[in-house]
């Protein structure tokens, strides 16, 4: 299936990183992130945690703080994926102490925040993403890359919205995402998936087919498994 040919693709890539890599560099982690997530989305846990190890392993290595804060944000989404959370979140509290030891700038808190939001988003705490959310839009800069930022904040808070029940209100919150930066073909599955699934909430069930097709496509391997979830919804809608 889709996800075992995610698998098969991603330690294709480990294994093009690795040639280019000298040792565990921090080159190998998106990779190895990759790994885990599609390892999980096969059901394969063991294998996942192999691969979490080993960013785990990259991660034990002394670095200036910055640049550990950045490495462990990879270490707590591979805990994420593994559905680790409690983990996860004393992987977040380290990071973000180290930021604000290191005087970082509202661009790598930001990404922390991204980070903390979604992890109260698989815990379920929809307020409490809410709110992170909300916290993203407020200090989103100006420019192409706050604009990037804005669109995937609107799109998050618009999923916990119509996962609450607020269709409308997600709906609104989806326009402004596309507005700040258009749904793109390639590249764009999660905002599809929201989009999809404020359409099938409004009983647009055509529509929302079409969108979920392209999500199903495009998503990444964490995300797979609920979009097909929605995808098999407006299927039996139609």
């Amino acid at each position: 299936g889709r996800a075992a040919e995610g698998l098969e693709w991603a330690e294709q890539s480990l294994t093009g990183f690795e040639q280019l890599a000298a040792g565990e560099d921090l080159t190998l982690l998106t990779p190895l992130l990759e790994l885990v997530e599609a390892s999980m989305a096969t059901g394969d846990a063991a294998r996942a945690r192999r691969y979490a190890v080993r960013i785990e392993s990259i991660a034990a290595t002394d670095r200036p703080p910055a640049t550990r804060a950045s490495v462990l944000l990879i270490v707590a989404d591979a805990q994420m994926a593994e559905g680790r959370y409690d983990a996860a979140a004393a992987t977040l509290a380290e990071a973000r102490t180290l930021l604000e030891g290191a005087g970082a700038g509202s661009a790598a808190q930001r990404t922390l925040l991204f980070r903390l939001a979604r992890l109260e988003d698989l815990r379920g705490n929809v307020e409490k993403s809410r709110g992170l959310y909300r916290q993203i839009l407020e200090g989103a800069a100006p420019g192409a890359r706050g604009s990037r930022e804005r669109a995937v904040a609107l799109n998050n808070l618009a999923f916990a919205e119509v996962t609450a029940g607020n269709v409308e209100g997600a709906a609104r919150l989806m326009e402004e995402s596309i507005d700040a930066v258009p749904l793109r073909a390639t590249g764009d599955g999660s905002r599809h998936d929201t989009l999809g699934l404020i359409r099938l909430r409004q009983g647009r069930a055509e529509e929302a087919r079409e969108l979920l097709e392209v999500a199903r496509r495009t998503i990444g391997p964490a995300e797979r498994s609920a979009v097909l979830e929605h995808l098999q919804e407006a299927l039996e809608a139609l």
